[in-house]
């Protein structure tokens, strides 16, 4: 799918095994959103400066060459309002690839993404301009470069990244049942998330204790669990783990 139109909505819809998902240059204002936009031969989703003013939500880009291919070009403006957050990005070549030419791409809101599983996480290609990429979730708490999470090329901008945290209602008593809860809900800086971390699995696993359920889905930023702790016991550790 390729549009310029002035005002375009595309949702709960499929684009899949295509050379290109779908190709914005939109310079009016629209949506992407609920869309699965996986599994074609170059690129899932691309997107060039003119497409200023588009909302682009909730959408997977999985399992492709690039997931999200955004271009910029010398002449053309500098998104002011182009919103990409609570997407799935994932299994891909390389998640995130941006083109440009010299260009700083910072006012362009690519946040709250899920960025995992992809052999490289974020890309600067042509130029030196760079991309920002800001509470974003690139599979662990210790962010880009480190062993668990994405490794990224040429982007400096991916700090400060979502985090996950775990809290556990008390006291603890043997037989007791508490409330496991893990968040996802800020950031390294400690601020609360402007929009949510997408859909992903969280597996529980205990010491002295079973959980229930032991992997369940995060929604809202949240994932809960009960953890029912064994009558007899010294020490005892519930634990949350969201990808890697």
């Amino acid at each position: 799918l390729n549009f310029g139109a002035a005002e375009v909505t595309v949702r709960n819809s499929s684009f899949r095994n295509n050379d290109v998902g779908i190709y914005d240059y939109n310079t009016g204002l629209g949506e992407i959103k609920y869309t699965d936009i996986s599994a074609n031969k170059f690129t899932g989703l691309a997107i060039d400066s003119s497409s200023s003013a588009m909302k682009i939500h909730d959408n997977s880009m999985d399992d492709q060459p690039i997931g999200l291919y955004v271009l910029s070009y010398s002449g053309q403006p500098t998104p002011t309002a182009q919103s990409v957050y609570t997407n799935d990005i994932r299994n891909n070549d390389e998640g995130v690839v941006y083109a440009n030419d010299n260009v700083v791409y910072s006012t362009a809101l690519i946040e709250s993404n899920s960025i995992v599983g992809n052999t490289v996480g974020a890309n600067t290609r042509w130029g030196d301009g760079d991309i920002r990429l800001v509470s974003n979730w690139w599979g662990c708490n210790e962010g880009t470069g480190a062993s668990r999470c994405e490794r990224v090329s040429g982007c400096s901008n991916t700090d400060p990244r979502a985090m996950i945290t775990i809290d556990m209602t008390s006291p603890v008593l043997g037989g007791s049942t508490h409330t496991a809860t893990v968040s996802a809900q800020k950031n390294s800086a400690g601020d609360t998330l402007v929009h949510n971390i997408p859909y992903t699995p969280v597996d529980f696993t205990a010491f002295h204790a079973t959980m229930d359920p032991s992997n369940i889905t995060l929604a809202e930023g949240i994932a809960q669990s009960d953890a029912t702790f064994s009558n007899n016991f010294n020490t005892a550790s519930v634990s949350g783990t969201m990808d890697n």
